[in-house]
């Protein structure tokens, strides 16, 4: 994998990239098995594995500075599954990942990977409108390769409104993080959007 723009000239100050990073190599392989009834419910399990060289990531260099840095060699290894079921105007929609990871040379844990994440989706169909709610929850997990700063577990709930208004246009209506949770931050320590609303078209031919 290449460097991304932002990874390679990033600059606002506290956050930086580095034009001297080399491109990420690895080998991955994943095997999984499917159950399913068409049109009424589907369980899916996988078991993944990533072994990657030159592992690119934004970590803290000191209190003040975030930058981009080639952190060596790295294993991440995990299970996913995901189970669907629909009845009528319900579908129920939830998926479970387990995300073992971890740097090569010192065995700690790789900062911005949750150990556990769940998501769901509860969707009711009346008409020509969906209405779905998307509760999420994932770990603490560390932000820095020292594992000595954490990010907090959390729980986010969006919502989401659809209505077709012919058979080939869609709008939507999203309204993300409910709760309106503030107090926490992303890999690049900035704060997490608080509630916000999206509006999209959807054109299909």
């Amino acid at each position: 994998r290449l460097p991304t723009l932002e990874e390679l000239h990033c600059d606002v100050g506290f956050v930086q990239g580095n034009p001297d990073l080399r491109p990420e190599e690895a080998w991955t392989w994943d095997a999984g098995i499917e159950a399913a009834d068409p049109g009424t419910w589907r369980l899916r399990a996988s078991y993944f594995e990533n072994h990657l060289d030159n592992l690119i990531l934004f970590l803290p260099r000191s209190a003040f500075l975030v930058k981009a840095d080639n952190s060596g060699r790295a294993t991440m290894r995990g299970v996913e599954a995901l189970g669907e079921f629909q009845w009528r105007f319900l579908s129920i929609r939830a998926s479970y990942t387990f995300l073992w990871s971890a740097f090569g040379a010192s065995g700690l844990s790789l900062p911005d990977r949750p150990a556990h994440v769940v998501q769901g989706e509860v969707g009711l169909a009346f008409g020509p409108f969906r209405l779905a709610l998307l509760p999420g929850w994932q770990s603490s997990f560390y932000l820095d390769r020292f594992e000595s700063t954490s990010e907090e577990a959390r729980f986010r709930l969006d919502a989401r409104l659809e209505w077709r208004f012919q058979d080939a246009v869609r709008v939507s209506l999203e309204a993300r993080n409910l709760t309106d949770q503030r107090d926490a931050v992303d890999s690049l320590q900035r704060p997490l959007p608080g509630f916000s609303l999206f509006t999209q078209v959807i054109v299909s031919q």
